[in-house]
């Protein structure tokens, strides 16, 4: 997987609900995005605990994005950035072997879960 830093505005043209999230982890210093679009995520300072944040989005089948990883209490900003990086690479591998698996749907078979983080 392919996963670049970057701007604040970028960001913000993915996820414009965004005040949710500044709401929930704190003030927003670092933006990620896995290239194909999937997947981004952001790193904060938190408020009301001490330490640094990180939240991991997955677009859903309708094209939103919706939490899949929350973690806080993170004891640097280097070290946030590089557990999200691994979070965002270990759950797009997971995908990428469940959906490697898949056989097309039969008629009136059940379809398979695909969404990344359904199980966590």
């Amino acid at each position: 997987m392919s996963i670049k830093n970057i701007s604040r505005w970028e960001f913000e043209q993915l996820l414009p609900e965004r005040s949710a999230i500044e709401a929930t982890i704190g003030e927003q210093v670092e933006w990620w995005a896995q290239k194909a679009g999937r997947f981004i995520g952001t790193i904060a300072k938190g408020i009301a605990e001490p330490g640094w944040r990180y939240i991991l989005l997955v677009r859903d089948e309708g094209g939103r994005f919706r939490i899949c990883r929350l973690r806080g209490g993170i004891e640097s900003l280097p070290a946030a950035t590089q557990q999200l990086l691994t979070v965002m690479e270990t759950t797009d591998a997971e995908d990428e072997i469940k959906t490697a698996g898949e056989t097309p749907a039969q008629p009136g078979a059940e379809s398979k879960e695909t969404t990344p983080c359904a199980n966590t």
